[in-house]
């Protein structure tokens, strides 16, 4: 999102088999962190200075591997080492990794098969 509006998204199958919702999650967060730094170094080369920018997490363990390198390491050491790009972000000071509440989780819209209620509150 910039100024309100979407200006990058996307849906898709994962092409990596996952072992867990972390690995899952890191792996997700990892594509829009991604993304997001193409859309953060173009608008810095046009002259508009950037602070951390924000990535939406709504899995604790993974937000917690990202904002703590080491920590978790017996358990996600089978994780490919190029999904810990988004930790370099949040070190270098790039990103920030913000806990959203998965009932807020604007992308379920797009990702998700919803009730009525959750479609209609999150489209508001």
């Amino acid at each position: 999102m910039l100024n309100g509006g979407a200006v990058s998204w996307s849906s898709k199958k994962q092409e990596i088999v996952a072992q867990s919702s972390c690995e899952s999650e890191l792996i997700a967060a990892c594509a829009g962190a991604n993304d997001a730094m193409f859309i953060r170094y173009l608008l810095e080369d046009i002259g508009a200075p950037q602070g951390p920018t924000r990535v939406y997490e709504d899995n604790r363990a993974t937000r917690i591997i990202v904002q703590n390198p080491g920590i978790l390491r017996k358990r996600s050491r089978h994780f490919e080492v190029r999904f810990y790009k988004v930790q370099e972000y949040e070190t270098r000071g790039l990103t920030r990794m913000v806990q959203v509440p998965t009932l807020s989780q604007l992308a379920d819209l797009l990702t998700k098969n919803t009730t009525t209620k959750i479609f209609l509150r999150l489209r508001n």
